[in-house]
């Protein structure tokens, strides 16, 4: 095998791919998968990969490290039903700093692309949640990378627009035990669907809007018995996308999202792009 064919090898078992059934229970009200549960799907595919290419939970555990999501940007050209079959294929795509980025390819296994994701992660100490250097993990454990993209840029950094949100909050959640995972802070799903649900809170529920983009950054962590407030509003920035994403005439609009602690600091933004 020439070093093109060995470079393939590697690309190919860098990847790793998992079917899911659409339940009932993860679907809204028009019987489509929701995005949390999208988000839900790909963390569990993105675990399996990691443990396949030696640098997941079950080896990172016992040195008390762990991955801890930063960002994520996901695009959908359509979202799969009730009964649908969903696939999802991803792999480590490059390592920049201190960032692993992930890519995620969603399709029905048949040729048809449901849409795509890429993301940020960092290596963590477990106890403190600080960032470490990606050489903490030990050589035997190789990063396979495959440099395929998903997406023409990497998982957007939000900055500032000329957003101009409410004096007040139209939702406030807290930190329950059903959102809290097994690094004892709000999993990013559960972000997920808050965002949503400040959406459809400003929205309202008459028409079902397709989030078809959603950018997510998590700033600070969330834990038990916190409140977060959470604020949204129109996107009044006249180009509020990368330059580097080509525009999408499906696009109606842009919806930005903050939530704050009691403190009203920011504990995550995000940019839903929706019809």
């Amino acid at each position: 095998m020439d070093s093109r064919g060995a470079s393939q090898a590697e690309a190919a078992l860098a990847c790793t791919t998992r079917k899911f059934s659409i339940f009932s229970t993860q679907c809204d009200m028009w019987d489509k998968v929701q995005a949390e549960a999208l988000f839900a799907m790909m963390q569990e595919v993105a675990s399996d990969n990691a443990v396949d290419n030696g640098y997941g939970y079950v080896q990172l555990d016992p040195q008390g490290l762990v991955w801890l999501l930063s960002r994520s940007s996901l695009r959908m050209q359509s979202y799969p039903g009730w009964g649908d079959d969903l696939y999802i294929r991803t792999w480590c795509r490059k390592v920049e700093r201190l960032f692993y980025m992930r890519d995620f390819e969603l399709s029905d296994g048949q040729g048809r692309l449901w849409g795509a994701a890429t993301t940020a992660w960092f290596l963590s100490d477990k106890s403190t949640h600080k960032p470490e250097r990606a050489d903490r993990i030990s050589s035997q454990q190789q990063t396979f990378v495959n440099p395929e993209a998903v997406l023409p840029f990497d998982a957007v950094k939000l900055r500032n627009a000329s957003v101009v949100y409410p004096d007040s909050p139209q939702i406030k959640k807290y930190a329950d035990f059903s959102d809290i995972d097994r690094n004892r802070h709000v999993n990013n799903t559960r972000y997920v669907a808050w965002v949503a649900d400040c959406f459809y809170a400003a929205k309202g529920l008459q028409h079902p809007h397709a989030i078809i983009g959603l950018d997510i950054n998590f700033v600070s962590e969330l834990h038990a018995g916190d409140e977060v407030f959470l604020y949204g509003a129109e996107a009044l920035a006249s180009s509020p996308t990368l330059a580097s994403e080509i525009e999408r005439p499906e696009i109606s609009g842009y919806f930005d999202v903050e939530g704050r602690n009691r403190d009203g600091l920011v504990c995550f933004k995000a940019r839903l792009h929706y019809n």
